[in-house]
């Protein structure tokens, strides 16, 4: 999967967008692979990596059309934190697909420009701690 997500970054950003946004760390859950390897939403594996190689790079996914937002256990919560500081996020898999409706990946920004890559889902799943 790390190699997936490298290789999309490299194709897809060009040379001076990588410059400004380079891949950040990131940690993928075992979670994570079992839900790309069983195609959990149906996305193929490689706009998994795609989507993924946006946002740990900070790439502002709004410009390729995808819809992201803070990660809630409910919709007038407010965004799930942990102890460690991490803040969830979420972003959807295919572009332009209503949030409440599409396919997202469920992730953690965490401290030191740091990211975990925790699930593939859909809105009406529990949150992941």
């Amino acid at each position: 999967m790390r190699l997936l997500i490298e290789t999309q970054w490299g194709s897809y950003l060009p040379h001076h967008e990588r410059e400004r946004h380079p891949l950040r760390g990131y940690v993928i859950t075992p979670q994570f692979l079992s839900d790309v390897a069983t195609a959990v939403g149906r996305v193929p594996m490689d706009r998994v990596a795609w989507v993924c190689s946006l946002v740990i790079s900070c790439f502002d996914v709004k410009r390729v059309g995808l819809i992201s937002g803070p990660l809630k256990s409910s919709q007038d919560a407010s965004q799930l934190n942990r102890a460690d500081g991490a803040l969830g996020w979420w972003c959807n898999l295919r572009r332009r697909s209503h949030p409440v409706e599409g396919p997202r990946v469920i992730y953690w920004a965490c401290p030191g420009d740091a990211f975990e890559l925790v699930t593939v889902g859909y809105p009406k799943d529990a949150p992941q701690r």
